[in-house]
């Protein structure tokens, strides 16, 4: 009678990332449940002496097992996002195998991404070379921070770090961060007239499979030459022209139909005069509000081109 190996015991010693603040474990059984981040070392016990044990995780490519003892093998593993579980091959010095491998399922509970989002300036921005700006940015993790940085780059080149030049790197200390600087392109380097620069900032956790990390949308800063920076500006202000145009035309008519409403109107709201003269004033109102919107950002641009 052929006696095939067969695993008789697994012990799985856990250790737990920093970040979870939870303590060590030892458990038997080879069913794995953890936070994502966990390392766990597998102990397995075999029934006979082996040529060679194989650890096989699910849809990956099969590791030896290292032999500690005549008849105890061991390996260690990191719970990452994605597992779902293994097999373990026994093979004898005969080529005999186990009757059937068993396979353990791997339960992990992914951490969630961080959070970071720019406050100021956080939109696309037109403007010299010459340009200031205040920059703000704050983000947040469910356990904790490692590093957090604002980056730009020139067109199609590679980011850089902007915050160890300005500010050095920001210390990190909790699952809350926020920074702020002023941002003087002048003091950038080799800085062409024209181009286009992109910024964002990025943040990582204190995941240790690394897969903690997030960025902010990526925000363009247009270059133009200063004569071209106030053509683009005098292009605004035709815009607010036409605004106030559209506006006053519009409150005019209403004036117009609410003369005529007061007239021959019936006095009720669902009078056809009525509903023209709120239509004309919603009308002017919309102007107004885009003229408004078209001044705060021309006052803006050249704020910030002083």
């Amino acid at each position: 009678v052929v006696k095939r190996p067969i695993i008789s015991k697994i012990t799985a010693q856990y250790s737990y990332p920093p970040y979870a603040g939870l303590p060590d474990k030892s458990v038997e059984g080879g069913q794995l449940t953890g936070l994502e981040g966990t390392q766990i070392r597998l102990t397995f016990d075999v029934s006979i002496p082996l040529e060679k044990a194989l650890f096989v995780p699910n849809g990956g490519k099969p590791e030896p097992l290292a032999k500690t003892a005549e008849l105890t093998y061991a390996c260690e593993i990191m719970l990452k996002d994605g597992d779902t579980g293994y097999a373990i091959e026994l093979y004898d010095p005969h080529g005999y195998r186990e009757p059937k491998p068993e396979r353990y399922e791997i339960r992990v509970f992914p951490d969630n991404l961080p959070e970071v989002e720019i406050l100021a300036p956080g939109e696309d921005i037109v403007g010299t070379r010459t340009v200031g700006l205040e920059v703000a940015f704050k983000a947040r993790d469910d356990f904790g921070l490692q590093k957090v940085e604002f980056l730009y780059a020139l067109d199609n080149a590679q980011p850089q770090v902007l915050t160890d030049r300005i500010t050095g790197p920001i210390p990190q200390q909790g699952r809350a961060s926020e920074a702020r600087f002023a941002w003087d392109l002048r003091k950038l380097e080799n800085l062409p007239e024209s181009g286009t620069l992109t910024y964002f900032a990025r943040v990582q956790d204190i995941n240790p499979t690394g897969r903690g990390k997030s960025e902010t949308t990526h925000f363009q800063i247009k270059l133009l030459k200063p004569t071209d920076f106030h053509l683009e500006s005098f292009e605004a202000a035709k815009g607010i022209l036409a605004e106030s145009l559209i506006a006053w035309r519009n409150q005019l008519e209403a004036w117009k139909q609410g003369q005529q409403w007061l007239k021959a109107g019936t006095g009720k709201e669902d009078d056809p005069g009525w509903a023209g003269m709120q239509e004309k004033q919603e009308a002017a109102a919309r102007a107004a509000q885009a003229m408004e919107t078209h001044i705060q950002n021309l006052v803006k641009q050249y704020e910030n081109n002083h």
